[in-house]
């Protein structure tokens, strides 16, 4: 416990340390930043240092809100109000009906009546039970058409208070008193208002009553006393005071506690969760320290830059750093990464809702739908996202806010585009500068190791050809496939099959692919010499990819492509020359695949071998051939560290056999075109 302490302190301290600073920075005074808040007591009086004039935000308010509250309501016909009303009428009908015909005593009747027609008096309810059935035939015959004649009229919600009322007056004079109380009974309860509250309507009357209101001026003479000592701070007496400029920097310790506790959980959740979630977990201080600086940063931005011109605010690219996150360790913690800096910086920015809210969307959308950045366009791509993104957020707060002005469009696209272009370039030189540091493989790193230029392909192309042909061949398998396959990266199984058996260019003569015609060597060996031989390919390739300096990830499918799968030729040959062999002496010394894509080089690899075998190759055999090395695989246990689904299993033996079945098909002969 107290080991687990120690190594949890270093990790606190930085989590206190970044937190206190950035604290310090969010509420450090500034100008415009009152000591009084609504709801204070004024510490002394203030009084008006000279007479002004402005434009008050509150008064105008007010007044919009007078005005909107002298709109009244705007209705609409609510064309299904007939079909609603006889749907009513036909079920409370039906279940009287029931009720009437019932064999039960009366005082039960009336509890059940009483569900169906809530708050019936009794008298009505037994003048109902005790209706004739000619006479509750007409009670509902009188009670239809009523009704019916009520929906040509123009109805209201409000109407229905009266609708007893409404319902009597339709009703003809000959009535019988029980019906003609039965009728009312019902028909007060059923029937259905026709015009209804236009919402939407109703809204657009207010607003363009409340745009109607011109903005209202407010005088404060000179000398005028604006708040006591001792009274209570009002909004209208915080914005007099800023209107006055008598507002004053102050250290509020509530704030500052409050923003303390925020910081701490966006720091916490930055620097605590994220290095659970990434893998791989190399050079771990070098990212707490690029967290920790990012964060810094950025709130240091938002303080210092942006207070002169407010629309910069939305100009920044915080979507940037989580997008730089995602690229290097993927979505879990990119997202993670992107609410804590977005909650920052909207803390920094006043604790902005329409910030966080703006600059969360812009990160939740560009992380998700970039996943996979393969190309520069992919960058361009993201920075349009993210612009279209605090564009469209900007616009929809404007009229939120009941302040949409066409002018400032133009304002608000400029800013935009800004952040887009500024979100582009920032994260793909993040990717370039950062990705060596922190031990992450990027595109750009794959697409050059990909490069037939590379020293180590040409040697493997001149000194094992055969296997270089192979590769290549592999490559573009396994590329395919990982399209298909939810999370897999299609250019690093790429470039993993190119280099899988660069281990080979030490005896290439060893192996089935480059011995062409001559005699192979194994004919001369042990079984178990043989056996050496081949495993040996997995320690020289990875000698090799050592000192050529290949990423961790491209050099794990070296060992990982064979797993620990037994040598099945040489295998049996011992089985056949020893009595007892040590099977171990036949297995290659893994580790199994442990992801998507080393696991897909597995399976290519022995699918694309096995295949060359195949004398006249159809879909059935092949289709045969790669289900049985697919299941020898599973079964032999190569496949319980790979994140593979059975579903995913099934999508990649189907791709192989549609690949190979292309690859290996026999061409058409011509005929020979005649003189």
């Amino acid at each position: 416990m107290l080991r687990r302490i120690r190594r949890f302190l270093p990790l606190a301290a930085l989590i206190g340390a970044v937190s206190i600073v950035l604290t310090l920075v969010i509420t450090q005074p500034t100008a415009g930043v009152g000591g009084l808040a609504e709801g204070e007591v004024a510490d002394r009086t203030y009084k008006s240092p000279r007479t002004i004039t402005y434009q008050s935000r509150l008064k105008t308010d007010e007044t919009e809100q007078r005005a909107q509250q002298q709109v009244p309501p705007v209705y609409r016909k609510d064309l299904t109000a007939l079909n609603q009303q006889n749907g009513k009428l036909a079920g409370t009908v039906s279940a009287i009906d029931d009720i009437r015909q019932a064999d039960e005593s009366e005082s039960r009747k009336l509890d059940r009546l009483g569900d169906v027609l809530p708050n019936v008096r009794d008298d009505d309810a037994r003048t109902i039970l005790r209706l004739s059935q000619e006479g509750w035939s007409r009670t509902v015959t009188v009670t239809r058409k009523a009704l019916t004649e009520l929906q040509l009229r123009r109805i209201t919600q409000a109407d229905l208070g009266r609708a007893g009322e409404l319902v009597s007056s339709r009703l003809p004079g000959d009535l019988p008193a029980p019906v003609r109380s039965s009728v009312v009974v019902l028909g007060q309860r059923l029937l259905v208002p026709n015009y209804v509250v236009d919402e939407d309507a109703t809204q657009r009357a207010r607003d363009e009553a409340a745009e109607a209101v011109q903005p209202v001026s407010y005088t404060v003479e000179r000398d005028q006393v604006v708040i006591g000592q001792g009274e209570s701070v009002t909004a209208f007496d915080v914005e007099r005071l800023e209107a006055l400029g008598l507002t004053r920097p102050s250290f509020d310790y509530q704030k500052t506690l409050a923003v303390l506790m925020v910081v701490l959980l966006a720091t916490g959740s930055l620097l605590g969760l994220i290095p659970r979630l990434v893998r791989p977990r190399r050079h771990l201080r070098r990212l707490l320290a690029g967290l920790s600086l990012s964060a810094i940063g950025l709130v240091l931005v938002e303080v210092l830059i942006v207070p002169p011109q407010p629309i910069l605010a939305y100009v920044i690219p915080v979507a940037a750093l989580p997008l730089l996150v995602s690229i290097f360790y993927g979505t879990r913690p990119a997202l993670v990464a992107g609410t804590s800096f977005v909650m920052l910086y909207g803390l920094a920015g006043g604790a902005s809702f329409e910030l966080i809210f703006i600059h969360l969307a812009a990160t939740v959308v560009v992380v998700v739908t970039h996943r996979r950045m393969t190309d520069i366009q992919s960058f361009l791509h993201a920075g349009v996202t993210g612009a279209g993104v605090v564009f469209i957020g900007m616009v929809a707060f404007s009229l939120l806010a009941g302040n949409f002005d066409p002018s400032n469009l133009p304002k608000f696209a400029v800013a935009a585009a800004l952040n887009g272009a500024l979100l582009a370039t920032a994260a793909f030189a993040g990717v370039a500068f950062l990705a060596g540091p922190l031990g992450v493989v990027t595109f750009l790193q794959l697409l050059e190791l990909e490069n037939p230029r590379r020293p180590l392909l040409r040697r493997l192309a001149a000194d094992a050809p055969g296997t270089y042909s192979h590769s290549v061949r592999m490559a573009a398998m396994v590329e395919s496939v990982a399209k298909r396959l939810q999370g897999a990266d299609p250019l690093l199984a790429r470039v993993q099959a190119l280099y899988h058996d660069v281990g080979k260019t030490e005896m290439p003569e060893y192996f089935v692919e480059n011995q062409r015609d001559q005699k192979s060597p194994h004919a001369s060996l042990d079984p178990k010499e043989s056996a050496e031989v081949l495993r040996a390919h997995i320690s020289e390739g990875l000698a090799l990819a050592q000192a050529a300096r290949l990423p961790e990830q491209v050099a794990a499918a070296i060992p990982e492509h064979h797993g620990t799968t037994r040598m099945e030729f040489f295998w049996q040959v011992a089985k056949e020359k020893y009595r007892q062999p040590k099977e171990s002496d036949y297995r290659y010394i893994g580790p199994r695949p442990r992801s998507k894509e080393t696991a897909l080089i597995m399976l290519a690899d022995a699918a694309e071998s096995a295949s060359r075998t195949l004398t006249s190759p159809d879909e059935t055999k092949i289709r045969a051939l790669v289900n049985d090395l697919v299941n020898a695989r599973i079964t032999d246990g190569q496949l319980d560290e790979a994140p593979l689904s059975t579903f995913e299993l099934t999508i990649i033996k189907e791709a192989f056999v549609e690949g190979l079945v292309s690859d290996l098909h026999k061409r058409i002969k011509y005929p020979k075109r005649g003189k």
